[in-house]
């Protein structure tokens, strides 16, 4: 590193290691212009120093003017009444990205936005659906069912809105009927339904903890109501493709 002086006065450092010295900020006659250098241990290794003669004519000293003050953006607070989580299952990237046959999909790539590097957790399928809903595997490694894993004591998402009184809603796909808890019916499947794994789902005003698990069908009518949580997450997956 390199710092530039002017009658010991200091003027920059650097890299970059030149400096432009207007000399008409000094008065006329016989100044020091010198340079320290330090190492990459910021010990000053050298310092080289030479006399100029300014000769400014008539000219007065012009100061440096000041730079106007840049003016502090005020932070723009973002608030929103509703949050969105959709997921769709068995289609890769290549299979829809760029698809002419999914053309409101690729509309909205193109409004807002695409995150190219989101990958999947893990795999099978309910490990990655406990990382959304509880930033974690929880310990499972397979499409368990409920009833052979029992129920799971963890820190989620939902579990925080009830403490924080805040509503929600899960839509899943051929759900048979609120509050059910078998392993499949139809297209619906448990291993994509991370809302009946915890505890945590319960409150003291929501019982059973899947109770206001809904079929997706509901997400439509709720829509035109304008009666919706503020959570709403919306899970359609299909088993035909497996």
């Amino acid at each position: 590193m390199g710092e530039s002086y002017v009658d010991r006065r200091y003027l920059a450092s650097g890299p970059p290691y030149f400096y432009n010295w207007n000399s008409a900020t000094v008065a006329n006659g016989s100044h020091i212009l010198s340079v320290k250098a330090y190492n990459h241990l910021n010990r000053r290794i050298a310092t080289i120093g030479v006399n100029v003669r300014v000769r400014n004519g008539f000219f007065s000293a012009t100061p440096t003017p000041n730079p106007s003050p840049t003016a502090t953006p005020t932070p723009i607070s973002l608030s929103f009444s509703y949050v969105f989580l959709v997921v769709e299952e068995n289609h890769s990237y290549a299979d829809v990205v760029g698809n002419s046959a999914m053309p409101y999909l690729n509309s909205l790539i193109q409004s807002y936005g695409l995150a190219t590097e989101y990958y999947a957790n893990t795999h099978p399928s309910l490990p990655n659906y406990l990382w959304l809903s509880s930033g974690g595997d929880d310990g499972v490694t397979a499409d368990d069912c409920e009833s052979a894993t029992g129920a799971l004591d963890v820190d989620n998402t939902v579990r925080e809105l009830n403490l924080a009184g805040l509503s929600w809603k899960a839509y899943e796909e051929s759900l048979p009927a609120v509050g059910y808890m078998g392993c499949a019916s139809g297209e619906y499947a448990q291993k994509h339904d991370p809302f009946n794994r915890s505890d945590g789902f319960a409150s003291a005003t929501v019982s059973p903890r899947v109770s206001i698990s809904l079929s997706h069908r509901f997400m439509a009518s709720a829509l035109i109501r304008q009666s919706l949580p503020i959570l709403n997450a919306g899970i359609s997956c299909f088993l035909s493709k497996r």
